[in-house]
């Protein structure tokens, strides 16, 4: 192969490990401060309107976010619900059916705007939100429901991504999740909740966690021959996006056809915490060919969190 072809096949992987990000979507966190209380009071009352009638009480909601850094996505539980009071109903009641042993789940869907510095609120879930509910002279119906909820949030300060909780409200359908049991007449079809709640302030930090949080060491070498090669990858606590707390890692070689293999390594099924390294070591057995590039990468369960460029001449 001229070396000019050769150059330009270097040249393609080069690209290609410049777009790699887009392989690993950075992973968003939010954080609550102070973690803990959830205290929720209904601004519009909680309406839930079936095809044979509607039920409306006003609902006072306590619980739960839950501390640290919590992923952004969809399913991962943030919070609970563990005390829900109800009053001034008409129409009927409502009965909620929720307690610590019991409690109704918070669930992530997605950020709403855009990281840095424009989150506008969160999309959530409250499952399976177990209520008996009776509409006067007509049903009396016991079920788990789904009920898709929605956060805003203002900003306290944008250059740092925090915000502040406002309200919770909500959204139109509440799906249903599980019937549990009909009391006289057959639950009603069709069912659609609806309301708002006023939230205890709480401050809400949003976190992007950068594609390369483990800083990769011992990387400025040229393979010339068959030869070995170890390179550290250290998970720097000065890197202010890095957020490997307690996921496992493993790494792999990106293209498999350039002659690189690895050894032997630590980096294997291991935590890496703040502070700490791994290394991987790696051989190259095709002396004698064109310039060879690859890509050496530690990923965990979210995404590749370190790299370096592989190279031999």
């Amino acid at each position: 192969m001229p070396k000019r072809t050769a150059w330009r096949a270097v040249l393609a992987v080069v690209v290609g490990l410049a777009a790699l990000p887009a392989l690993a979507r950075a992973v968003d966190y939010v954080e609550f401060r102070p973690a803990g209380r959830i205290s929720a009071r209904t601004t519009r009352a909680l309406r839930i309107r079936t095809s044979l009638g509607e039920v409306s009480c006003n609902v006072t909601l306590s619980g739960s976010f839950f501390s640290g850094s919590l992923e952004v996505t969809p399913g991962n539980v943030i919070g609970k619900v563990t005390r829900a009071e109800t009053a001034g109903c008409s129409g009927g009641r409502m009965t909620p059916l929720v307690e610590e042993r019991a409690p109704w789940g918070i669930y992530m869907e997605n950020i709403l705007g855009t990281l840095p510095g424009g989150m506008t609120g969160m999309r959530l879930w409250l499952a399976p939100m177990a209520l008996l509910y009776e509409a006067t002279g007509f049903f009396s119906c016991l079920e788990n429901i789904r009920v898709p909820l929605l956060l805003t949030t203002t900003v306290v300060e944008r250059a740092t991504d925090r915000y502040r909780t406002e309200a919770l409200t909500v959204q139109e359908s509440g799906q249903r999740y599980e019937l549990v049991r009909n009391l006289g007449f057959a639950c009603p079809t069709g069912q659609a909740a609806t309301g708002t709640f006023s939230l205890e302030a709480q401050e809400v930090r949003a976190i992007q966690r950068a594609a390369d949080i483990l800083t990769a060491e011992n990387n400025n070498i040229v393979f010339t021959g068959t030869s070995t090669h170890v390179y550290r990858f250290r998970n720097d606590t000065n890197n202010p996006s890095g957020i490997l707390r307690g996921a496992r890692i493993f790494s792999e070689v990106l293209f498999f056809n350039q002659g690189f293999s690895k050894v032997s390594e630590t980096c294997n099924e291991i935590i890496l915490t703040e502070g700490t390294s791994c290394s991987v070591e790696v051989r190259y057995t095709a002396p004698g060919a064109e310039p060879r590039l690859d890509v050496l990468y530690v990923r965990d369960e979210m995404g590749i969190v370190g790299r370096t460029p592989i190279r031999a001449q």
